[in-house]
């Protein structure tokens, strides 16, 4: 009996002991260890919550695994720049993830140098200037659509016209497709094919893009609308191979519509509660673009980067609401950082939006204020605590076409139209009233705001149940954001 119970107990003590010791780790290094379960809200919040409460170095674990959260400025920085080698890599993806796997995010060092360079020549700043054209064709549209409204001083839902442009503005430029998709807003059969494919399992994205790819590459847009293409598509495809063009393309797609239209939503609702705001940057506009000879505005890649007031505002909205809330980095070999010993394959993640909306590094947080970007003030922003695009050699590849983008379509709308807030436009205090709560939820007890259904919040009494704030990830992508649109009279049209 004796024999037979210590047979039994034995494989259990063993492996609890075996457990002990793993999820001692963080424990015998002196690292604060945060147990508490993240897979009940969003990212972002958790790693607010778990900053706020342990400290700038926090580990946790994913089942055995020791991961690293780090919010410390000098570990950053030696992260993504100075150590990158030892920190190169991304998380890897399954077998069956293949085309993701071979875009430029996923791909592991060192085949990522030879991806990456190829992808970088799609994004220098000649090929930046060779966009423009593109963009002032496809926001000729956009002022077709919205021309009409304007006249009438329409409430117009801004989430499904901006996906249309950003999504037409992608195609047209990466990958040499004229989607049309402004043609009919929220109906366009191709987008929302997309939309589908990447709400879908990873299988089914595998097996639809291909094709969709394909009329792509077959796209004979470029010969008819611009004797010089920014990018020579078939002869970057020449040095990919099949696999590598679908998982870029997928990256381009995934990456390059939704978060700028999401953008472009959140500027136009802030221009709306807070029309000083378009009052300044009309007058910048006007200053820096209106030439006197002419009479007429003229508006070009080096005088978008000589705009310092647009250049603010652009950076508190992507401070504020960044598209990416957190990155991570994979450990590629033994090695220690600062003292903390990290084995090969460890997590490491750098949360951004914490590091955004923390007061240490900008004080009063959830206040928008552009001022933090302006002149002497942006002096005073600590290295590596504003990271809306990642840095270091694995940084965000597009990101000066995705700031070109906001740059161009924000100063074309001011030139033609006055945002106003109506009644069916979010208050914006009210919004990040909403996402300070948020990040306070285990200390939160009353005045809660309870969700009704999506983008619609009634006060409620006091309450004990904070799970409904779990849903506030929702408000990042906004389903509908209604704002109404008036003709600009006291502005030169361009």
């Amino acid at each position: 009996m004796l024999l037979a119970t210590l047979f039994i107990l034995s494989p259990i003590v063993l492996t609890i002991g075996l457990l002990w010791q793993k999820w001692r780790f963080w424990r015998r290094q002196g690292i604060p260890t945060d147990w508490s379960a993240r897979s009940g809200q969003p990212f972002h919040i958790s790693d607010n919550e778990c900053h706020r409460k342990h400290g700038k170095v926090v580990g946790f674990y994913e089942g055995l695994r020791p991961c690293l959260s780090i919010t410390d400025p000098n570990l950053i920085r030696k992260v993504l720049v100075t150590d990158f080698h030892k920190f190169a890599n991304h998380r890897e993806l399954p077998a069956e993830c293949e085309p993701i796997e071979k875009g430029v995010f996923f791909t592991p060092y060192p085949q990522w140098k030879r991806i990456r360079a190829l992808h970088s020549t799609a994004f220098t700043t000649g090929r930046l200037k060779a966009m423009l054209p593109i963009m002032s064709d496809t926001f000729d549209r956009l002022v077709t659509l919205l021309d009409p409204k304007a006249r009438d001083s329409q409430v117009v839902d801004f989430r499904t016209v901006y996906d249309s442009f950003t999504f037409d503005v992608i195609t047209r430029a990466v990958a040499g497709a004229d989607t049309n998709a402004l043609s009919h807003p929220g109906h366009n059969p191709l987008l929302k094919a997309i939309q589908l494919i990447f709400q879908a399992d990873l299988g089914l994205k595998q097996a639809l893009v291909p094709d969709l790819l394909q009329h792509s590459i077959n796209a004979s847009v470029w010969a008819d609308r611009y004797p010089n293409p920014p990018v020579d598509v078939n002869k970057a495809f020449d040095k990919l191979t099949e696999v590598e063009v679908i998982g870029m393309s997928m990256s381009m797609l995934g990456a390059g519509y939704e978060t700028t239209a999401s953008q472009l939503c959140y500027i136009t609702r802030i221009l709306a509660l807070k029309p000083l705001y378009q009052t300044k940057l009309v007058h910048e506009i006007h200053n820096t673009l209106y030439t006197k000879d002419t009479n007429e505005l003229s508006m070009d890649y080096e005088k978008l980067q000589k705009m310092p007031f647009l250049d603010a505002f652009i950076k508190e909205v992507m401070r504020v609401n960044c598209s990416v809330t957190r990155v991570d980095r994979i450990v590629t070999n033994d090695t220690y950082l600062e003292g903390i010993y990290l084995p090969k394959d460890t997590p490491i993640i750098i949360p951004i939006w914490a590091l955004h909306i923390d007061p240490d590094h900008f004080p009063e947080p959830m206040e928008f204020k552009l001022e933090r970007f302006l002149h002497d003030n942006i002096d005073t922003i600590k290295p590596y605590t504003y990271l809306p695009f990642a840095t270091g050699p694995r940084n965000c590849i597009g990101y000066r076409f995705a700031l070109l983008e906001l740059k161009y379509t924000l100063v074309k709308l001011l030139c033609r139209y006055e945002f106003v807030a109506c009644n069916e436009t979010k208050d914006m205090d009210c919004f990040n009233q909403l996402i300070q709560l948020a990040s306070l939820k285990p200390y939160c007890k009353q005045g809660c705001i309870f969700i009704v259904e999506i983008n619609e919040f009634v006060a409620c009494d006091e309450t004990e149940d904070m799970e409904c704030f779990n849903q506030l990830i929702q408000l990042a992508s906004l389903k509908r954001m209604m704002v109404k649109i008036k003709q600009r009279d006291d502005f030169n049209k361009t």
